[in-house]
């Protein structure tokens, strides 16, 4: 992900945050019984992975496969440049376990036009997608343009409203508006009337979109790394932090997604935020258990 990508990202405050960005209280009325964190890559189709999360002789039908043996979830960027056949929906279903979870993103064809995918058909489409899924889908998202504002939402209210009644809907909003006090306030009563959640973009360079607000009892993180791995530990350690101490207020599942500029660091960097959960109660982990030799080579 190229969005809010700086040089300078050492000379970040990346624990500034407003107060008006940080609410848990909605988890104090959670249900669960566990913490569930879901740690996911934007794709399984990468060769170097060979060796290191695929076996060496691994074939490319078979990645998701092996991907999901290793990961519990998946941010789906592909669905953002077309709408899926069933048919291969179908088949990724096959290809994972049952605990697995898609997160896919909206297609552009939806949340890029104006009439919201109605006048082409792509929004009735979409609908009969996120059904495909079944027990599979995970928190699917919405990514709006940067022009997209808070009159714009609310014009599309009805739409949202129907997805979020039938399926798990989270938003990304990058329009510098909606992170205004006021603004941000009226945002997070919208959404947590419509049980929509707000994705957490966690990137150097747009710190203003950064919060720590619930506004349903699942949360999708969009991380972004840096070539800094000393810098990206200490990050992570912060998020486990955060992690831990909203437990004690009450349990929630996390979609936890890796961006890195740099493929390979993507499982290192996930099995690296399962070892600050290793002695965790109440918090459920898969751990992604890498061919630890080629790990050793990469991550120093």
């Amino acid at each position: 992900m190229k969005f809010g990508r700086i040089d300078q990202y050492l000379e970040v405050d990346y624990d500034d945050i407003a107060t008006y960005k940080k609410d848990t209280s909605i988890l104090q009325t959670s249900e669960q019984s566990s913490t569930h964190i879901y740690l996911g890559a934007t794709g399984w189709s990468n060769n170097s992975w060979k060796g290191l999360l695929y076996p060496p002789n691994a074939k490319a039908n078979k990645y998701l496969n092996y991907y999901s043996t290793r990961f519990k979830t998946i941010e789906l960027n592909s669905t953002f440049y077309g709408i899926p056949t069933l048919d291969k929906i179908k088949n990724w279903i096959k290809e994972t376990p049952e605990d697995f979870k898609f997160c896919p993103k909206f297609p552009q064809s939806i949340s890029h036009r104006k009439d919201f995918g109605m006048s082409t058909g792509a929004l009735m489409q979409w609908f009969d997608v996120m059904r495909a899924f079944e027990h599979k889908l995970g928190s699917s998202f919405i990514q709006f343009p940067n022009y997209f504002d808070y009159p714009r939402l609310m014009e599309i209210s009805d739409h949202l409203t129907k997805f979020s009644d039938l399926f798990s809907l989270t938003i990304e909003l990058r329009n510098e508006q909606f992170y205004s006090e006021d603004t941000f306030e009226a945002l997070k009563h919208f959404c947590k009337n419509k049980n929509i959640g707000l994705v957490v973009t966690d990137v150097a360079g747009r710190r203003d979109i950064y919060h720590h607000q619930f506004t349903t009892n699942q949360l999708l993180v969009r991380w972004v790394g840096n070539d800094h791995t000393k810098h990206n530990k200490l990050r992570l350690k912060k998020w486990a932090e955060h992690v831990k101490q909203w437990t004690r207020i009450g349990h929630f599942d996390l979609f936890f997604m890796v961006h890195h500029p740099d493929m390979n660091q993507v499982p290192i960097t996930c099995e690296y935020i399962c070892e600050q959960f290793k002695d965790s109660t109440n918090i459920v982990i898969h751990n992604i258990n890498l061919n630890t030799t080629k790990q050793s080579s990469l991550f120093d």
